[in-house]
């Protein structure tokens, strides 16, 4: 059972959003996403620092810094990521072949928006489509 179903580009801001798995839980999506992140900048040379999840809380500021900064100088900001949780999606599937026509089957998707904030504005479409590209090979 995947953690996370799908993930698609916003239209508006360079940033996803991320739906969960059926009837799995905030925190496991949460977990999920932000492996996805660490892996994704990791390759790309940079260090994604995650925050711990909190039922309370809906929004998440995670800082990405440069894996090797130069000599002598402290960790270079690179972008933030900001990941907002949305309310659950509540779903009604209909079984087949039971023995009455109307059996729902009710499940509920967690919703995540996931906001590439960089340092060099113009490049954030670039990499919310990179790491689009990359989340989808992980998922399939």
């Amino acid at each position: 059972m995947t953690t996370i179903d799908n993930i698609v580009e916003m239209k508006r801001e360079p940033g996803v959003i991320v739906v969960g798995g059926k009837n799995v839980d905030a925190e496991e999506v949460f977990d999920g996403l932000n492996g996805f992140l660490s892996e994704f900048y990791l390759v790309n040379g940079f260090v994604f620092v995650s925050k711990p999840f909190k039922d309370s809380q809906t929004k998440y500021s995670c800082p990405v810094y440069v894996a090797e900064p130069e000599k002598g100088k402290k960790a270079q900001k690179h972008a933030t990521i900001k990941i907002e949780r949305f309310r659950k999606k509540r779903r009604q599937e209909f079984v087949k072949e039971w023995d009455f026509p109307y059996a729902p089957f009710e499940y509920s998707q967690q919703v995540f928006g996931v906001y590439f904030n960089l340092v060099e504005q113009d490049k954030a479409k670039t990499e919310r489509d990179n790491f689009l590209k990359y989340a989808k090979q992980q998922l399939n």
